[in-house]
């Protein structure tokens, strides 16, 4: 199942997460400021991720959300999951 970090907080995850409900697509939403376990979790994919990052990063931006596919493959770009 397609994972999506982000926050509550965040409007650009509560875009994508409509945009995922409109369209079906199944996943779970891990809040990255409910937990430092969440948050921690987060961190680890994205700088393991240097390729999908580098523009946020120079922007000095966070990078939610973030899709994590069933294939481990990580993007954040909604529109891929998107039929």
């Amino acid at each position: 199942m397609l994972i999506v970090y982000g926050s509550k907080h965040c409007p650009d995850c509560t875009a994508a997460k409509e945009a995922l409900d409109e369209n079906g697509t199944a996943y779970e939403f891990v809040d990255i400021l409910e937990s430092l376990d969440n948050l921690h979790e987060y961190i680890v994919i994205r700088d393991r991720n240097d390729a999908v990052f580098e523009k946020v990063k120079k922007v000095e931006g966070l990078g939610i959300p973030m899709f994590v596919a069933d294939d481990g493959s990580v993007s954040l770009n909604v529109n891929n999951y998107l039929k």
